[in-house]
């Protein structure tokens, strides 16, 4: 963009806040597996139950939308 004069400076800002929006929503997603995450880690019983007492375990298979975020949150 900067060697080409035909460019506007107000494109560079357009673009510039199409790329701050995309990651506040990245942010978005990943403080919600953040708070999600730590409920589940504050519900398990750590060393005092077992794997089929834990919440994370009994939600691993129900967590198809956390590679979904992920994917899209990397992008």
């Amino acid at each position: 963009l900067t060697t080409d004069p035909k460019h506007l400076a107000g494109e560079v800002k357009t673009m510039t806040q199409q790329k701050i929006h995309i990651i506040e929503e990245k942010i978005t997603v990943l403080q919600s597996m953040k708070a999600t995450l730590f409920e589940l880690s504050e519900a398990c019983p750590g060393e005092a139950g077992t794997v089929d007492t834990c919440p994370i375990v009994r939600c691993l298979d129900s967590w198809k939308w956390v590679n979904y975020y992920a994917e899209k949150t990397i992008r």
